[in-house]
């Protein structure tokens, strides 16, 4: 990481998930319930799930891959929320915070 060319960050899709719905997802990834409530929230912020659907995945993963990248787009932009809230940094230095 402290080579890398770009910056690095920790996310966590459920935690991303989150931050989309404005709360904890209602139902779990792996029903259909899920999977529609996932998608429909990436659909309300322009995002097109269905892009993810020739990875080699399960749908589920398919979809914590794009709002992975909504996260990352959001730290990019400087307007993701960091958990914790405070930088803490390892012993090397390295910040331990996850993104969403």
């Amino acid at each position: 990481m402290r080579t890398a060319r770009d910056p690095v960050v920790e996310v966590h899709p459920e935690l991303s998930f989150t931050q989309l719905l404005g709360h904890p997802a209602r139902f779990g990834k792996k029903t259909t319930a899920g999977l529609f409530e996932r998608m429909e929230a990436l659909q309300g912020v322009g995002l097109d799930p269905t892009t993810a659907r020739d990875l080699d995945c399960a749908p589920d993963d398919a979809l914590d891959a794009v709002v992975a990248a909504w996260s990352a787009w959001r730290a990019a932009k400087g307007t993701a929320v960091a958990f914790p809230a405070e930088r803490v940094l390892d012993a090397t230095g390295l910040p331990m915070q996850i993104l969403a």
